[in-house]
């Protein structure tokens, strides 16, 4: 390889990942310094029919070889008849050696500044290439719920302090989730959707469900309110569940596998839906789905209570009101302390 192609060459190899690049490397400096054989020169063209990212690489570097060659019509006068006697000699000595251009000082002088501007297009374009993609990014505050769209139709209803990011393109359908939302999916020609949360994927084709995620909680779960949905662990897709509606599952952040959730999932998107549906429910499941919904703490002093049973539907009540017909109901006292709701009375067998 010759002085100009090697440093070609190493402009080149400065950029790019050397592994993958090394052999088209080789093949735009010698072809650049005009050494390539017709069979390396037809490799590099079939190479850059490949892409428009190979063939605007090249565009860029031959833009730069390009406007170093001198302007000047004498800058070679002084060495031209010595040089064209060397390219005959060269010819009549050895008729199958590769013609090679005879090149100054002052040309290899203009290489190297070349090569130094190169050095900045093909770091630009390496960066321009290889840059991170930039996300749609959502986020709720502290209380705060939003609606949002997605390019396919799709609708997300945050819950406070979610975030939920997704490329904009949105093919394939991914988006991610920190926090809570509730989902309407649509049905698009077989294509899935999938969260990821977590540790957890989930997977559907259309349909509606809730997912919470909270870092700060010890498990990521899923409701279903209509359609199937498919739950698996990021990383070990064997034991995924399916979920009907009525169904959900959760999964630990020490687990590899979801569990399907006893508790009813009717409940679940009830921040969202702002009612709540209990039909002959224990106690104890009650005051946890309250709990959850309404962000606060419930005490039974009396575990006994727990083994109640409670039917009523609410909505847009607030806990207050909940917990007055709860213990109206059950003949219970509620009181407050501390922010913490403590429920007091005989209790249940």
């Amino acid at each position: 390889m010759g002085v100009a192609a090697y440093f070609l060459h190493l402009i080149i190899e400065s950029a790019f990942d050397v592994t993958k690049q090394e052999k088209y490397n080789d093949l735009i400096a010698k072809f650049l310094a005009g050494e390539s054989t017709p069979e390396e020169s037809s490799e590099l063209m079939t190479w850059m029919e490949a892409s428009e990212s190979n063939r605007a690489y090249f565009d860029t570097m031959e833009a730069v070889w390009s406007a170093a060659e001198p302007t000047s019509e004498t800058f070679f006068e002084n060495d031209w008849e010595s040089s064209w006697t060397q390219v005959e000699n060269a010819i009549q000595a050895k008729p199958e050696a590769k013609i090679r251009p005879i090149r100054s000082r002052f040309f290899q002088l203009q290489i190297a500044a070349v090569l130094l501007i190169g050095l900045g297009l093909s770091i630009w374009y390496f960066w321009q290439n290889t840059a991170e993609p930039v996300w749609t990014n959502i986020q709720t505050a502290q209380a705060e719920t939003r609606a949002v769209q997605l390019p396919d139709g799709s609708m997300v209803w945050l819950n406070s302090n979610s975030e939920l990011r997704y490329d904009p393109g949105f093919n394939p359908r991914i988006v991610y989730l920190e926090g809570e939302g509730f989902f309407e999916v649509t049905h698009q020609n077989g294509a899935t959707f999938q969260i990821r949360s977590g540790d957890a994927v989930t997977t559907v084709l259309g349909t509606s469900f809730n997912v919470r995620a909270y870092p700060e909680e010890a498990s990521v779960s899923v409701s279903v309110v209509s359609g199937k949905v498919r739950v698996e662990h990021a990383e070990q897709s064997d034991g995924a569940v399916l979920l009907t509606a009525g169904e959900s599952a959760s999964l630990q952040n020490d687990a590899e596998e979801p569990q399907i959730d006893e508790l009813p999932a009717v409940n679940a998107p009830s921040w969202h839906t702002l009612e709540l549906k209990f039909e002959n429910q224990l106690v104890k499941e009650v005051v946890q789905q309250l709990e959850i919904s309404y962000h606060t703490k419930i005490v039974l002093e009396n575990p006994a209570i727990g083994n109640c049973h409670f039917t009523s539907v609410f909505k847009t009540k607030s806990l207050d009101d909940i917990l007055n017909v709860l213990a109206f109901t059950l003949r219970l006292e509620v009181k407050e302390e501390n922010q913490t709701y403590i429920l007091q009375g005989a209790g249940c067998e």
